[in-house]
């Protein structure tokens, strides 16, 4: 007997239940999610009601694991996916532009240096040349005056022997 009526006392809480079931409202809460629940944080501007629901009825029909909530947490959690996603490429992006950009200043900087090498050494080469031709002019200017002087001695001396 005590079965039984332990029996009817749950059948009778399981059909009272919906019929104390309070109203379901949905709202946007600051994040933009729309959420649904009994009661509406404070501060909401917006709500509707969408239909009833027992409250306490279990995990099922909390706010948590409603259907349209569960969407908008999947939505919201590709959503994060995606700007993760796009901020890795983004960083990816600006580390290789860096990179290239850092390459572009070692090449110029490497032409600026193999160009100045190749000014200096076409330069130190037209000095070491004019130096070259100077010294032969006046190694060429010696030996002239070398022989003039001989050529001036040899006639003093004709002219003192060979009178």
């Amino acid at each position: 007997m005590k079965s039984t009526d332990s029996i009817a006392a749950i059948a009778v809480a399981l059909i009272a239940a919906p019929l104390h079931a309070g109203d379901v409202k949905k709202w946007i809460d600051a994040d933009g999610t729309l959420t649904y629940g009994d009661v509406p944080p404070p501060g909401v501007n917006w709500t509707e009601t969408v239909g009833h629901s027992a409250p306490g009825a279990g995990p099922a029909d909390s706010d948590y694991y409603a259907p349209q909530n569960r969407l908008y947490r999947l939505q919201a959690e590709r959503r994060r996916k995606a700007q993760q996603r796009r901020q890795r490429q983004d960083a990816a992006r600006e580390d290789e532009r860096l990179r290239q950009q850092s390459l572009d200043q070692r090449r110029k900087a490497e032409k600026t240096r193999e160009k100045r090498t190749k000014s200096c050494t076409h330069y130190r080469a037209r000095l070491a040349e004019s130096e070259h031709r100077t010294i032969q002019a006046y190694r060429h200017e010696a030996d002239r005056l070398r022989e003039a002087s001989r050529l001036a001695l040899l006639k003093k001396q004709e002219a003192k022997y060979c009178d």
